[in-house]
């Protein structure tokens, strides 16, 4: 493992040379983001990504998110270099890349540090080129990238060609989820956004957090979410977290397991085939954001929000997609 880990070390630092008139052979990037804290983007970026290793595929996770860095210890990696090393130039990637399970290479990220969200526009832009930039060495790099509505994650989501979007049915997820649409996949460099229904009780409680987001998507923002996935509330999941161990190999039978391992083929599938990014849709009249009212109304409860809870939602989700 060791050797290989070199190997592709030595393969990134000579990308840059052996660039044929300057442009380098582009690697498809995955994004996993989520509206808020706490819904399980790591853990899914995790898993899809070894998933990924598991079907042959030569996968790269990077840890991007700008507030937290938990795929280091998610994958149990020693302390080296991480992102911020790669974005100050102090390592190359290559240097800074780790062996993790099932074969991946992982870069991880840096916890308290505010150099992902201070760093200047051409830093972060070179820094993105670097990660796309490991083809043809890596078929699939999938990127933790945190929240959706912080500015740096917005420059990954117009960076990458797909999108996974993480929520829960808790109602402040479902809101914040759509907000984080509404805010980082405008056109015209929208990208392919898949909705993920974590931490779900059945496929109904799935199917209707779904269909609220993607009734607002088709009446607001003038495009359709490809159909909705699931993951099962199951104490194994929980469990492989605290043993720092990705539940596609500690319970690869347990139907979370399965439900993700089926997901990222759909998601790895679909990059296969991306040329790098949707194409633009023609936003409603009125552009986006228009029918504020009846917008936010449609997200949290797909009818009228009359209750008191309701409207601090509502007041939560017009915050969040003006800022």
């Amino acid at each position: 493992m060791i050797d290989q880990a070199n190997d592709l070390r030595k393969l990134v630092m000579q990308a840059a040379e052996n660039r044929p008139d300057g442009l380098p052979e582009r690697v498809p990037m995955l994004l996993v983001s989520g509206g808020k804290g706490g819904v399980g983007t790591t853990t899914v970026a995790v898993n899809v990504a070894v998933a990924a290793a598991q079907r042959g595929l030569r996968a790269v996770l990077i840890d991007a998110d700008p507030d937290r860095a938990d795929v280091q210890s998610l994958c149990r990696l020693r302390d080296r270099y991480t992102v911020s090393d790669v974005l100050s130039g102090r390592r190359t990637l290559g240097e800074a890349l780790q062996p993790g399970p099932a074969g991946v290479f992982v870069l991880p990220g840096a916890w308290a540090v505010a150099d992902l969200a201070d760093a200047s526009e051409s830093s972060q832009v070179r820094l993105l080129d670097q990660f796309a930039a490991l083809g043809p060495r890596a078929d699939v790099v999938v990127i933790d990238g945190g929240n959706g509505l912080h500015p740096f994650t917005r420059r990954l989501w117009r960076s990458c060609a797909e999108v996974v979007l993480v929520a829960t049915p808790e109602p402040s997820a479902v809101l914040d989820a759509y907000a984080a649409i509404k805010v980082a996949a405008s056109p015209p460099s929208r990208p392919t956004v898949r909705l993920l229904v974590n931490m779900c009780p059945s496929a109904a409680v799935a199917d209707d957090v779904h269909g609220r987001i993607a009734q607002s998507c088709r009446r607001f923002l003038g495009f359709e979410l490809p159909p909705r996935h699931w993951l099962p509330i199951e104490p194994c999941v929980s469990a492989a977290g605290r043993e720092a161990t990705p539940f596609v190999i500690s319970h690869p039978a347990a139907p979370a397991a399965r439900a993700l391992v089926a997901f990222a083929r759909v998601v790895e599938d679909a990059l296969g085939g991306s040329s790098g990014g949707a194409a633009a849709d023609s936003a409603p009249e009125g552009g986006v954001g228009g029918e504020p009212k009846r917008e936010n109304q449609l997200i949290q409860t797909g009818t009228n929000a009359d209750n008191e809870e309701d409207h601090r939602l509502v007041a939560r989700c017009q915050s969040l997609t003006t800022a």
